[in-house]
């Protein structure tokens, strides 16, 4: 059983590592978000708290939309009044 829990510690932080290679090498600025959101979950399941069935918990909720406006000024904003 302690090969199977280092071969996927092993494969997380591979994975985690070619998520961060991409990040660097990737153009558009949604790619590069998602890349390292990506690589930060893998990172997660890797360093993160054990849960209490043994196996990782793995994310419980997005940190971040990669998807998501980036503040581009087409978000309307409440002025005061």
């Amino acid at each position: 059983m302690n090969d199977s829990l280092a071969d996927s510690r092993e494969y997380l932080a591979m994975r985690a590592e070619a998520e961060l290679d991409l990040a660097q090498s990737a153009t558009h600025p949604a790619a590069v978000k998602a890349h390292y959101v990506l690589a930060g979950y893998y990172l997660d399941r890797l360093y993160g708290p054990p849960s209490n069935d043994g196996e990782g918990e793995g994310p419980q909720e997005a940190r971040v939309d990669p998807f998501a406006s980036t503040g581009g000024g087409s978000e309307a904003s409440a002025s005061p009044a």
